[in-house]
């Protein structure tokens, strides 16, 4: 029996001690009954279940699980093996006619068949979540493996197996923490057909260089003098209306499109901010542009910055990145260090909201903290939260470090920020996004907000 099946005999000795509620013998687990040891197989198998089960007037329940994947301490000794034979215990201990088959270290296809009714199915989604909803115990520490599970019917709209499987698939992308178990709905299926038109008409956008770009300053709170413009991406849908920019960035993301997406807005934003530095509109500011971890180790990402900061000294080419704990972060780092070293500034994005890793945050190659706007929503009214941003500030100033307070919507914020020692604002209060057209307008009229 392959070593990926679920349920597969592990090497016998050397196993790590792994338990559920109590010990389970370290001796070879049972093996399970036999059954599909590949995609092709299991979907073989669901149309035979398919067919008895429509000579007996049934339906069958097709299940496409997710969990985590185990700590890397367990990846040794054959326990990968042994949490494989535990996880299909606890299926097979709530549908014992249950099939299936491990696809990946965190994903599983599985199938019930002969079920009498839908209640039935949705009531096995249930009790399947509930039975490996328990922690796993590897060398004594919990492991959760925080299931969910995408559930499909035979039914008229899901009527052989291949509608099935693809079924399931759905339903597991509509799962989420507070809904852990998703039975199919035809939605879904509308829902993703729409997703891959917007994937085909957003990867036809980059291509020809159709989407745009907005920008938004960020000021000066005591003088009103525009310090730094942000860079963001616009799209929108021919005949259908504007993209939310979450939206697109997560789009482009999935399609592989955000790099040459992320290039264009800052060559046009570069442009723009020049055309208004050489007319004396503003002058010299910081461009920040948003990335990901994902997309600074794209292997040209390091050129498109270089390029940029070549364009213009007067111009600062800022780099805003929210970080997060990837097994690659000392290699994100060590790109942004290196762009720094070339004249390009770097800034944490989402400051007091997401990931930092305080211990080492004076190591880090940033010079600049954006805090992030749901914290600045709070302040006015919220002595916790306004002490939380004050000692932020504190904190960015020892670390030698410029603090953009973000989301700054009303001149009480403001007023409270300059109190708290925050030099720079940016937000709806001052301005919004926007086009070129608009900002031009805008750089034009605007007067010096004054204290």
């Amino acid at each position: 029996m392959s070593s990926n099946e679920i349920g597969s005999t592990p090497p016998r000795g050397g196993l790590r001690l792994l338990h559920s509620g109590q010990a389970i013998s370290t001796s070879a687990p049972k093996q399970p009954p036999s059954g599909p040891r590949s995609p092709d197989q299991l979907t073989a198998s669901l149309r035979s279940g398919i067919e008895q089960a429509l000579a007996e007037d049934r339906t069958v329940l097709v299940l496409r699980i997710r969990h985590r994947s185990l700590p890397r301490r367990a990846g040794e000794h054959g326990a990968r093996n042994q949490v494989a034979d535990e996880i299909y215990q606890r299926l097979h201990s709530v549908a014992t006619t249950l099939t299936a088959i491990s696809l990946s270290e965190t994903e599983i296809e599985a199938y019930v068949p002969s079920l009498r009714r839908r209640l039935e199915g949705e009531e096995l989604v249930d009790q399947l979540i509930e039975a490996l909803s328990p922690p796993l115990d590897i060398d004594g520490l919990p492991h959760y493996l925080s299931p969910t599970i995408g559930a499909a019917l035979l039914d008229q709209e899901n009527p052989n197996a291949d509608l099935l499987l693809d079924a399931s698939s759905l339903a597991l992308e509509e799962t989420d923490n507070a809904h852990r178990g998703v039975m199919f709905h035809p939605y879904q299926r509308v829902r993703h057909s729409r997703s891959v038109e917007i994937e085909k008409e957003l990867r036809a956008a980059v291509l020809d260089n159709s989407t745009s770009v907005a920008l938004q300053p960020a000021v000066n709170l005591q003088t009103g003098e525009i310090q730094a413009v942000e860079a963001f991406a616009r799209w929108t849908r021919p005949g259908k209306g504007p993209v939310l920019a979450l939206d697109l960035v997560q789009i482009a993301e999935e399609i592989g499109a955000l790099h040459q997406l992320s290039r264009q807005v800052l060559a046009r934003a570069l442009v723009q901010t020049l055309d208004w530095q050489e007319r004396q509109l503003i002058g010299d500011v910081t461009l920040w542009v948003n990335t990901s971890p994902t997309e600074v180790l794209h292997p040209e990402f390091s050129n498109k910055i270089v390029d940029a900061i070549k364009v213009s000294q007067r111009i600062k080419i800022g780099i805003e990145l929210s970080p997060s704990p990837p097994s690659s972060e000392k290699y994100v780092n060590g790109i942004i260090r290196s762009l720094v070293a070339l004249g390009a500034r770097a800034a944490i994005g989402d400051f007091g909201a997401g990931y930092v890793d305080l211990s080492v945050a004076h190591q880090l190659p940033f010079d600049s903290v954006k805090l992030d706007r749901s914290l600045i929503r709070q302040i006015v009214g919220n002595e916790q939260a306004a002490h939380m941003v004050s000692v932020l500030i504190d904190l960015a100033h020892k670390l030698n470090m410029e603090v953009t307070a973000q989301g700054v919507e009303t001149q009480e914020q403001a007023d409270l920020l300059i109190q708290m020692g925050c030099p720079i604002g940016q937000g709806f209060h001052f301005a919004r996004p926007m086009d070129h057209a608009t900002m031009d307008t805008y750089l034009k009229s605007r007067q010096p907000i004054t204290q």
